[in-house]
This record gives structure tokens, C-alpha cells and sequence, in this order.
């Protein structure tokens, strides 16, 4: 797309959103291994005011204190896969960036996150893109919003991981996803899981292999710029 064109989009959002002023001046795309957009436009002084970050096609204003979508989460967008119709349950939502996008194709979204603030930035982003008849975005711990009866299609889980040996007490919060995620899952439904680092996998595997899923997946790239490594794994029941 031509970026006079790109300019044009952006600041009609900008007046969708109510932002009082533009910082198209200091767009900063993110770099990252993947081929989707991921661009920092700065803070806007919108009611209330936020972080205005484009990920792929999508604008997402991100609160103060919430996690803006990062190199991960743009991974992850770009190697999940909605089919039309399903349910899909979005763990620790964010901003909502894996739920809005799933919406797109999805029959039912729920979105859940441990944080208040998330959960209510989460609502904004939901309701400024009209999603809020697909959309059920609620708070809580991991599966502790969910309903004993309900099965997802898809779940997704884009979580911080332990990247050393001094924040090993991560896997704790991840060993409890995979303990409960099948009760969850249809009998053909599909993990979307988010882990980054090649040391990893091995744990990440015999986790996979305690909940009784097969690893189907795994998409894995580098990027030198962040010294990241982004692992997106698709799993299902054995």
C-alpha cells in the first residue's frame, strides 16, 4: 500500500478514535522476524489516553500499564489459524489483539485476563470495532472465568515465559495451562501456544505430553534486533 495511502487510513482512525492530536510523525515500525505490520504511533491523548499501535490491518489503543502487542504477539497472529465458525478462548488478552483478529472468522470469542485493566482495555478495543455480540471478554486467572461446559475450537495462550534460570517460577503459571486445557478443548480442537527460546521446547514438550497433545506445529524464527526467538506451536489431542 502506498504510504500516502497509509497516512490517510491512520488518520482517519486517529478521528475515529477521538485523538486530539496525531503522532504520525513518529511512527516506529517494530522490527521482527514475521511479514505483518507491527508500527508504534505514539502516544495519544484520547479520553482515555493510550499507546495507538497498528498490528497487520488492525489499530489497537493500549492503556497505560497493559502490554502493548509485541514481536510475539505479531508471531503468533500470523501463524494462528481461524476457521469459519469456531469458539475460541483467548487467555491473558491484553489489549484483545489474538481475540479481535480471531473474531474476524470466529462464531464466539471469549477473552479472558488477570488483570482489571486489561480486561476493561480489552472492552474498549472490542467495542470500537463493534465486536461486542461475538466478543465476551471476562476476568479472571487462566481458565477461572470459564464454564465448566464450555469447549473451545481454538485456544490460545501468548504468555510471559522463563528466560533464565532465576525466572524458572514462570513454568508454574504454564504447567497449570496445560493440566487444565484439554477439559477445554473439543476433541479436534487445536493449541495455539506461545513460548519462544529453543531451551525451551524440551519442557514445553513433556508439558504437551502430560495434558495427552501432540505438538502438529511448530513455527520458529529469530530476530537479531530484540535477541528473540518467537515459537508459535499448534497441538492437539493425541
Amino acid at each position: 500500500m502506498p504510504n500516502t495511502m497509509k497516512t490517510v487510513i491512520t488518520a482517519v482512525f486517529l478521528l475515529w478514535l477521538g485523538a486530539a492530536t496525531s503522532s504520525l510523525a513518529a511512527e516506529k515500525r517494530i522490527d521482527h522476524p514475521g511479514s505483518l505490520d507491527l508500527i508504534d504511533l505514539g502516544w495519544q491523548k484520547t479520553d482515555p489516553p493510550g499507546l495507538l499501535v497498528k498490528a497487520h490491518t488492525k489499530y489497537f489503543l493500549v492503556f497505560d500499564g497493559v502490554t502493548p502487542p509485541s514481536v510475539h504477539s505479531i508471531f503468533m497472529l500470523e501463524h494462528t489459524q481461524i476457521n469459519p465458525g469456531d469458539e475460541v478462548l483467548d487467555l491473558g488478552t491484553g489489549c484483545g489483539i489474538q481475540a479481535i483478529f480471531a473474531a474476524d472468522k470466529a462464531k464466539r470469542v471469549v477473552a479472558t485476563d488477570i488483570d482489571m485493566k486489561s480486561v476493561n482495555n480489552t472492552r474498549y478495543n472490542v467495542k470500537r470495532y463493534e465486536l461486542d455480540k461475538i466478543i465476551d471478554v471476562r476476568q479472571g486467572d487462566l481458565f477461572g472465568p470459564v464454564k465448566a461446559d464450555e469447549k473451545f475450537d481454538v485456544i490460545l495462550l501468548n504468555l510471559l515465559y522463563p528466560f533464565s534460570e532465576s525466572s524458572s517460577q514462570m513454568w508454574g503459571v504454564h504447567e497449570r495451562f496445560f493440566k487444565e486445557v484439554s477439559r477445554y478443548l473439543k476433541p479436534k480442537g487445536r493449541v495455539y501456544y506461545q513460548a519462544g527460546l529453543i531451551r525451551n521446547i524440551a519442557h514445553i514438550q513433556a508439558m504437551a505430553d502430560s495434558a495427552g497433545l501432540r505438538i502438529m506445529q511448530m513455527r520458529m524464527a529469530y530476530s537479531p534486533v530484540y535477541e528473540v526467538e518467537p515459537i508459535v506451536f499448534m497441538m492437539q489431542r493425541k
